[in-house]
């Protein structure tokens, strides 16, 4: 009676055993296979931030495909970011940012030095506080074509290299754009990337064309958005018109001129390094694309960098708004005819692991067979 009793449980087991492989086998497949319905298309990019500086706490990953749009973007607390992209070229730009720091730009007692306006009155206003973030940058190009992991290491400003890259403006008839303005931005940094560069003698981000066309700017290697503008003036006719015209009884001779007076083109170009030359050009942009000269609440556009621009009528809305809102564009020139050789290639592979627990009832039931053999 045990040795049948004894048969039935070893039997028992046996089939547990084998009905907890059967379901762990089927389980993964199953698994994988809606998971790959879901996802068949995409490819899983990882991205990892490397900064140089440790205390940092904020980190920023932006990802453009190969038209130049802004398709994916993360920030937050942690340099690991995880995004499901189609296959093609990317562009992926990361920003590790430390807290801001305080800096005293006035002490108390400094101001408690002027001299109050009344004699009954006294200054005990606080220091005065200007803020200065310290950020760091880095990009990667990327061919993407399976299940990618790869690492941005990220520099400040200062140890970024500078060189210099030729600029050629053209108006639409293939005539050189003489005397337009020239300004690079670093994509995703913002107003702040000039201020913080310590090297801002080498840095020349803003400039004139000349007589050709040309100009020559010293950038910082990053992936930068060059952008050109110049304001033509209408040759209008020489004939002006004059008609009289009756204001409360008084005869008023007015003068008829044509409007504009003047129009605005422009035009960009992305540079990735080592590329250390563009030609730009121009084209006619109506009225709503620009932010004009005194439309602002001071008398001329700031933009760092640009130092006075005595003929420009007013600077593109979208560089001027980027900068000074520090968010990176929605959308960049194309880059698809950029070298393949500047793309990098790494992949690494999802492996499947059986569980443990499966792995265990495997091993019991071996055991169990083994032993009834004997």
């Amino acid at each position: 009676m045990k040795t049948f009793e004894k048969s039935i449980t070893t039997r028992a087991l046996l089939i547990i055993v084998a009905s907890a492989l059967a379901l762990s086998a089927l389980s993964v497949p199953l698994v994988i296979a809606h998971a790959a319905t879901d996802i068949a298309s995409l490819n899983i990019l990882q991205v990892q931030i490397q900064p140089s500086n440790s205390t940092v706490t904020d980190y920023s990953t932006y990802v453009y495909n190969s038209s130049g749009q802004l398709v994916a973007q993360a920030y937050g607390s942690y340099p690991v970011y995880s995004f499901g992209l189609p296959s093609g070229k990317y562009l992926i730009i990361a920003a590790a940012t430390k807290t801001i720091l305080p800096i005293s730009l006035f002490s108390s007692t400094s101001l408690a030095n002027i001299t109050p306006i009344s004699a009954n009155a006294s200054i005990k206003s606080p220091s005065i506080i200007a803020y200065k973030p310290y950020e760091e940058y880095g990009y990667r190009l990327i061919g993407l074509n399976s299940s990618t992991n790869i690492v941005i290491k990220t520099s400040a400003p200062s140890a970024i290299p500078v060189y210099k890259v030729d600029i050629s403006a053209l108006l639409p008839d293939g005539s050189p754009a003489a005397n337009a303005d020239v300004y690079a931005s670093p994509v995703a940094t913002g107003w702040w990337y000039w201020y913080a560069a310590v090297n801002q003698s080498e840095i020349k981000m803003w400039g004139q064309t000349d007589a050709t066309g040309h100009v020559t700017l010293a950038i910082p290697e990053l992936p930068t958005l060059i952008t050109a503008w110049l304001w033509v003036p209408i040759d209008l006719q020489k004939n002006v018109t004059t008609v009289s015209i009756n204001v409360a009884g008084q005869a008023i001779n007015v003068s008829i001129y044509y409007q504009p007076q003047s129009v605005g083109f422009s035009g960009n170009s992305l540079i990735i390094p080592p590329q250390n030359s563009a030609m730009i050009t121009l084209h006619y942009q109506p009225e709503q694309y620009w932010i004009y000269q005194g439309a602002q609440s001071s008398s001329s556009l700031t933009i760092p960098g640009i130092k006075q621009s005595s003929s420009q009528l007013g600077v593109p809305a979208s560089l001027y708004q980027s900068i000074q809102s520090g968010q990176s564009p929605s959308s960049l020139p194309s880059f698809e005819t950029v070298n393949p050789s500047q793309f990098v290639h790494q992949t690494y592979y999802y492996w499947i692991v059986i569980p443990l627990s499966a792995l265990a009832a495997a091993a019991v039931g071996i055991a169990l067979v083994m032993k009834k053999r004997k």
